[in-house]
């Protein structure tokens, strides 16, 4: 029996089919919390994300002076506490209130909250849900081209965000009830992946015939953009391209006692020094104008 408290989080970098997994997870029996972003050049087939989200997400990392493509981790190593913090939580806690009275699962997915999820969580449990987690990881190349395709990151900019949102998603989800997927799992076992979700999250999802039918016909070859993108080791520190070469296959293995959360560790310490110093700079300004050309072009 579908419980009505529980939600699934959906955690990892985006670009790396966090969209096309919530939208399996919805198709087999899932919720979403409405009104959702609209679709747009960067995914035709939707982001499947809750606009309202992407707001109070957006507001408390301006307001904290950072944004998505931040890639230090001041917040994440330095948590905003007191009247900040309160105020976001209170907000978050009111944006999910109306969405949990679904009596199907809700799922969450906007990029940000991988990198802020303390205070999502903390909304959760005040909201007397139990938040389950589905982490998604891709290939560090494939993200990183779509990165430079749609926002013109640099490949060291892109690395150094997959792993920002990819070590902190695993930090901060630790304990807690949680799968680790590939992206390529997803494109080619979905059926397999939202098994794995059911059984050991024990979560209020299934599929049924209709609802093959459905995501075969959303889980299109042509959403597998980059699958033979590579990394130019040459145009990024090489401490940067190990860590996230560590990262990648850590993120891989199973999720049980033998996790190797120690090394993960290690990486995130050792990328937090770098990226004190290293962290590129955010163009805000030059992204959103590069977007509009690519709406313009997609008119």
């Amino acid at each position: 029996m579908v419980r009505s408290r529980d939600a699934i989080v959906v955690v990892g970098m985006g670009r790396s089919g966090t969209s096309a997994l919530a939208r399996v997870l919805t198709l087999c029996g899932g919720a979403l919390p409405f009104p959702l972003l609209p679709s747009n050049f960067a995914n035709p087939t939707g982001f499947w994300e809750p606009e309202r989200a992407v707001d109070l997400n957006n507001a408390f990392l301006d307001a904290q002076g950072s944004s998505f493509f931040d890639a230090g981790l001041t917040l994440q190593t330095e948590p905003v506490t007191g009247p900040d913090r309160v105020r976001f939580v209170e907000q978050i806690v009111a944006f999910l209130t109306p969405a949990l009275a679904s009596r199907r699962p809700v799922v969450l997915k906007e990029p940000r909250i991988s990198a802020l999820l303390p205070y999502w969580i903390e909304a959760l449990t005040a909201c007397g849900v139990r938040p389950s987690f589905v982490h998604i990881v891709r290939n560090p190349a494939g993200v990183a081209a779509s990165l430079a395709a749609r926002d013109r990151l640099s490949l060291q900019h892109a690395l150094a965000l997959w792993l920002k949102y990819n070590l902190i998603g695993e930090r901060d989800t630790r304990g807690a009830p949680r799968v680790f997927v590939s992206y390529e799992e997803l494109m080619t076992g979905w059926e397999a992946v939202v098994a794995r979700c059911v059984a050991e999250l024990d979560i209020g999802l299934e599929v049924r015939a209709d609802m093959r039918a459905s995501v075969a016909a959303f889980l299109s070859p042509d959403l597998d953009h980059n699958r033979s993108a590579a990394i130019d080791a040459r145009a990024v520190d090489p401490a940067l391209v190990a860590w996230v070469s560590v990262a990648h296959v850590l993120l891989q293995q199973p999720c049980g006692p033998e996790f190797r959360t120690s090394l993960l560790d290690q990486v995130l310490r050792d990328f937090a020094n770098w990226s004190r110093a290293n962290a590129p700079p955010v163009d805000l300004a030059a992204i959103r104008e590069h977007w509009e050309a690519l709406e313009r072009q997609h008119a």
